[in-house]
């Protein structure tokens, strides 16, 4: 190798021909590329997700951290990563290259090779970060194979081969041979005995049916192997008899071929569950801005699927502070009034999951218009086709899994009425039904009746389905001046929709507006929903005390009592338009607003729930 000063004088061109003599030692690069294939893959599980991590067991993390630690350093000292590379990979000028170096390939004057190490200075990675590269590969490998239910069956995988007395038949107890003592009686059966107690009451023992009786069929704490293994023997040549006179092994074909004939639904329905595919597709159009930075919110919906579950079930507040001056305050309100009226998890009913949920902001005004007369470009333009396509799919499988399993019942019942002729026997006898079955067969569990709820309980497709339209006033079309809202009808994927716009007026007072936004947005997701002085809390009037707004005020203006008079504010409800109220700073401070509006979400749910949902 030159020196610094040989450099300089023989000149740039030379030095950097030099420069690129490059030796790579084999085990950094190694460390390197396994580092590189753990981390992709974990990422492509979606395992280093953070909403992954977070819920990981307390005592698996720990677990995955003291794994990765041990084992790693102990690979690093196994496999000596630490000692000096025995081959390299080099990266140089061809008239450069080491004379011991396998050329793998030439590129613009380049050689790319491989070689045994002598006295060619070799590139390495620091010890400290080979030993960090090695615990991170183990991490990786820790985080893919283990997760909280892998990890509790390893817990548990000791004691699943301990000996255990529920193997054998319990040993018999003649004094239980004919009755049975309640629990948590014996002392008063000893009270009775002493004499101290007339009657037993609740506590008589109960007599036992001998026909109830079931015979144990583990085996016997005394058995030997060779006669537990004979039994066994028999009754498994008792089940295969019981199987074919009964006549089951032509109901199991039928069953599969005609689960055979219907292996799409099957399969689509195995799909849906395992992907937790969505139950429903509810979307609202409007043409205010994004809440947030236009970044911000492309981020949340690629990056932060969860990001909703956050915002409306864990951190939804009863009110919102609104900033003056800020563009983004209706965008804001309406955000926050949307996951109260659906989502919040304080009220009692629950509508919906918010993934299932979507709101499209900066929306032209006409674009429920378009979707009417052409819905699938418009859905498409939305990137929401799909989604929409496979909810409406989901919900014919449904239907037709429901009609394969009558099915199913019908060809089981042709041998559940066969066994009705026969004479019961005991639940030890083999080729016995379930439970269930045997319900089934006395006509105590009407399966049909059960199939036909379970069709009844699949909602509408235009239930699973919705399109709504919220636009500022401003926005109003030519045809439609003085309407509040316009309503249109199209058909999509043989299913009538309707999708309604309404127009909704800014106000700048902030009290004013979410109160407007309320009682505006709860019109466009349920236009049945009516909030009155009926379904209000505030239904009960303080006895000499009018309810008009005024005389309410006057009397909170007294100033006696002052303290006694604010309970006339349970009976002031501002979403019937008591606007007074919001004008008074003093009184907001103390006025329960979350008594009514938990309980103007709860009227409106009630509502909302009859047409709309999931599957």
């Amino acid at each position: 190798m030159r020196t610094r000063l040989e450099k300089d004088i023989i000149g740039h061109g030379e030095y950097f021909d030099d420069a690129a003599r490059l030796h790579f030692g084999a085990n950094s690069i190694s460390l390197f590329l396994i580092m590189f294939i753990s981390v992709v893959i974990a990422f492509n599980l979606d395992y280093l997700n953070g909403s992954y991590l977070k819920g990981l067991d307390t005592e698996l993390s720990f677990f995955i951290g003291l794994f990765s630690v041990l084992f790693g350093i102990s690979f690093y000292h196994y496999w000596r990563l630490g000692e000096k590379s025995v081959y390299y990979l080099s990266v140089s000028t061809t008239p450069y290259t080491p004379k011991d170096t396998i050329i793998l390939f030439n590129y613009k004057g380049y050689a790319v090779g491989v070689g045994y190490q002598a006295n060619v200075d070799i590139l390495e990675l620091p010890g400290l970060v080979r030993k960090l590269i090695c615990v991170g590969i183990l991490f990786n490998v820790a985080l893919v194979t283990l997760d909280n239910s892998g990890f509790e069956k390893l817990r548990t995988l000791p004691s699943e081969f301990a000996p255990s007395t529920s193997d054998f038949c319990p040993e018999e107890d003649d004094s239980a041979d004919s009755e049975i003592i309640p629990e948590g009686c014996e002392l008063i059966i000893r009270a009775h005995k002493l004499g101290y107690a007339k009657d037993l009451g609740v506590c008589e023992p109960k007599k036992i049916d001998p026909e109830k009786m079931q015979v144990c069929q583990k085996r016997r704490s005394d058995e030997p192997y060779l006669h537990y293994m004979s039994r066994l023997l028999v009754n498994s040549v008792e089940e295969q008899q019981a199987f074919f006179d009964n006549n089951k092994l032509k109901t199991i074909k039928d069953k599969f071929r005609l689960q055979l004939s219907n292996l799409d639904t099957l399969r689509d329905y195995q799909t849906y569950a395992i992907s937790a595919a969505p139950r429903a597709s509810h979307h609202v159009w409007t043409d205010l801005p994004y809440p947030d930075h236009y970044i911000i919110q492309k981020y949340r919906e690629y990056l932060d699927p969860n990001y909703c579950i956050e915002r409306f079930q864990k951190k939804q507040t009863n009110t919102i502070t609104l900033e003056t001056g800020d563009e983004r305050n209706n965008s804001k309100l309406l955000e926050h009034v949307y996951g109260q009226l659906l989502f919040n998890p304080k009220s009692k009913l629950t509508v919906g999951l918010c993934k299932e949920y979507k709101i499209h902001w900066n929306s032209e005004p006409d674009i429920c218009e378009r979707l009417a007369s052409n819905p699938k470009s418009v859905l498409q333009q939305a990137r929401v086709l799909p989604e929409v396509e496979r909810v409406l799919h989901r919900h014919d499988t449904a239907n037709a899994l429901l009609s394969l399993e009558e099915s199913i019942r019908d060809i089981e019942n042709v041998n559940e009425k066969s066994e009705e002729k026969k004479q019961d026997a005991p639940d030890n006898v083999a080729g016995l039904a379930s439970g269930e079955t045997n319900l089934i067969s006395k006509g105590q569990i009407d399966v049909k009746s059960k199939i036909a709820k379970g069709k009844q309980q699949i909602r509408k497709k235009n239930e699973l389905v919705s399109f709504q339209c919220f636009m500022t006033a401003n926005t109003m079309t030519a045809n439609t001046p003085t309407q509040k809202s316009n309503v249109s009808n199209f058909k999509f994927r043989d299913t009538e929709f309707t999708v309604t716009t309404r127009y909704f007026p800014l106000l700048e007072n902030n009290g004013e507006s979410q109160i407007s936004m309320y009682n505006q947005f709860s019109k466009v997701l349920e236009d049945r929903f009516h909030y009155s002085q009926l379904t209000s809390r505030s239904d009960v009037i303080i006895e000499g005390v009018s309810s008009e707004a005024a005389d309410n005020e006057k009397f909170l203006q007294a100033p006696s009592y002052l303290f006694t008079r604010l309970d006339i504010l349970r009976n002031v409800d501002i979403f019937l338009g008591n606007n007074w109220v919001l004008e008074r700073d003093d009184l907001l401070v103390v006025y329960p607003y979350h008594v009514h509006l938990q309980n103007y979400v709860n009227k409106f749910r009630e509502k909302y729930q009859e047409r709309h949902g999931r599957l």
